[in-house]
């Protein structure tokens, strides 16, 4: 675990104190001029989220969503309604998957689907390949990989599969990113939508979309104004970069070269990773076992989680240590609770 704030010199990251390491990432944005990028991942709290957005604002900079799977800003405007619980599901509602294994990926929805199936909920499976839901399904559809979209947009003009989704009473679409990647499944969750307006299946309760996110706090992301881009190895060049909870050159050797030409990289997290390694600034984060806030779930249910230990070291909240860089930038943020 990083326990202290961490500042290059001559090539070599050393120990340092935060008040030292906060001023010198100050600097650095308040002379990058708007060139700042802040990336993310879902593993965040809404909080933390909440204050690098405001903190991306004010800089006039960007704030992206580090993540695979696209979206998002539909599950924010089409997303289930407030009252939706699948426990209350059964005949009447028709549930969609596709392009995801939810059995591998999200077990919890695995069980409460299969659920519904027992109750008498129409369940229908559209995958490339097989998944342990299909046992619980009443339609069963196989594509080849790149027919996503055209498959989602064709299902209503299925006789038997058009019937169960715009007859139903209500209907939920789960979609995913198996062999798609970022930009297909934005795709995909395009089709997705499209297909829940058109037959008016969306606004409340028990309806809408719903992406089997990789990461517990993407949809918060998503609600909070954050943004996905397909092409993050041309964003560094020549700017600010400011990486919170993600590890893109440990996961991307093109990511990672891309890093390199930046003109000051900060990384925020709890170890040192390949992506903190390169960094100029490391900043020791506190574990969400260390700390309180929130996560909003794929359902857009908020739940709040508390601290279970204590914290390590000099480890600060991710939300606090934003809120001390944005003060000696101007930018009043909360930084306490």
């Amino acid at each position: 675990r990083l326990e202290k704030p961490l500042v290059k010199t001559s090539g070599t990251l050393k120990e340092t104190g935060w008040n030292h390491a906060i001023e010198f990432i100050s600097n650095q944005l308040r002379s990058a001029k708007g060139e700042v990028v802040v990336l993310a991942s879902g593993r965040l709290s809404n909080e933390d989220l909440f204050n690098l957005k405001s903190l991306a604002d004010g800089l006039g900079g960007q704030a992206l969503l580090y993540t695979h799977l696209g979206g998002g800003e539909l599950t924010a405007q089409v997303g289930v309604g407030h009252g939706t619980n699948f426990a209350d599901m059964g005949k009447g509602t028709t549930i969609l998957v596709v392009a995801s294994d939810l059995y591998n990926e999200a077990p919890l929805w695995y069980l409460r689907l299969k659920q519904a199936a027992e109750r008498g909920a129409t369940l229908i499976v559209a995958n490339a390949l097989e998944t342990k839901l299909e046992r619980y399904s009443i339609f069963v559809i196989r594509y080849s990989y790149g027919d996503e979209v055209e498959t989602v947009s064709g299902l209503t003009k299925k006789d038997k599969i058009g019937e169960a989704i715009t007859c139903a009473e209500n209907l939920v679409v789960f979609y995913g990113s198996d062999g798609l990647g970022l930009e297909g499944s934005s795709a995909l969750a395009s089709a997705c939508a499209n297909l829940l307006v058109d037959t008016k299946h969306f606004g409340k309760a028990k309806n809408g979309l719903i992406g089997v996110w990789p990461r517990a706090n993407d949809q918060g992301a998503w609600e909070l104004g954050f943004k996905a881009d397909a092409n993050l190895a041309k964003i560094p060049k020549d700017k600010v970069v400011y990486i919170v909870a993600a590890d893109p050159a440990g996961d991307d050797p093109a990511l990672a070269a891309a890093l390199k030409e930046a003109k000051f990289v900060v990384v925020q997290e709890l170890f040192l990773t390949e992506t903190a390694k390169i960094a100029d600034v490391v900043l020791p984060a506190q574990a969400y076992t260390e700390r309180e806030g929130t996560f909003t779930s794929g359902e857009r249910r908020v739940q709040r989680f508390y601290p279970a230990v204590p914290p390590r070291g000099e480890t600060k909240a991710d939300f606090a240590i934003s809120a001390a860089i944005g003060k000696q930038l101007g930018l009043e943020l909360e930084g306490r609770s």
